[in-house]
């Protein structure tokens, strides 16, 4: 019988002590290359997060006619023995009305729910049956080229979306972290020093919609 994958699902992070540096882990303080402080009957690596294909994406089409939009988006992902995988998408207005928020069934099996940050659990997806190919037909009626699309690391949820997009205003950009790419201030970040709100606690996710205020 094959043992648990023991992990730290966070990076380490430094700290300066009487002229040493040391270092502990973000997800539980405790020190660098101590035991991790998660285990799962699976091995999850960040090797390869989304499937890497250069089929199925879809572009935005232009409707010039159209008055100009700005909507905010964020999805949620989950990990599958495949890839990272996009098991919902969520996208408001500019007044922070929910115009769109489905669930989607993964291509493959799910292994890791992330339900810390995605706020997904398995019962969540019972009975869902829309498709990322779904998902992608809705966008294309939703939003048009000229759409501008707000949000936090569009660049993970363009990627899981397979989705073209040249209109964006990325907050990760934004406000940038003082270290420089590929280092990226989290959300949860970004919303207690510039909103004063707290989120993603106790499993809950509130993704980019806080961040329309």
């Amino acid at each position: 019988m094959e043992s648990a994958c023991v992990f730290h699902p966070k990076h380490a992070y430094n700290v300066r002590t009487n002229g040493r540096i040391e270092r502990f882990y973000v997800c539980c303080n405790n020190e660098a290359g101590s035991v991790g402080c998660q285990s799962m009957e699976v091995h999850v690596t960040n090797g390869h997060q989304f499937i890497e294909t250069r089929t199925g994406f879809c572009r935005t089409q232009s409707r010039p006619d159209e008055t100009p939009k700005a909507y905010a988006l964020d999805c949620e992902m989950c990990f599958t023995e495949l890839a990272f995988e996009i098991c919902r998408i969520t996208i408001i207005d500019f007044d922070g009305e929910v115009i769109y928020d489905k669930l989607v069934k993964p291509a493959a099996k799910i292994i890791d729910y992330v339900t810390k940050y995605s706020g997904i659990k398995e019962t969540d997806l019972i009975g869902v049956t829309n498709t990322l190919k779904d998902v992608q037909q809705d966008i294309i009626e939703l939003i048009s080229a000229e759409t501008f699309i707000i949000g936090h690391g569009l660049d993970s949820d363009f990627r899981a979306l397979k989705l073209l997009h040249n209109r964006i205003i990325d907050t990760a950009f934004l406000y940038p972290h003082n270290r420089g790419l590929p280092f990226k201030k989290s959300l949860k970040t970004l919303a207690v020093n510039h909103l004063n709100r707290i989120i993603q606690e106790d499993g809950k996710c509130f993704s980019c919609l806080f961040l329309i205020d």
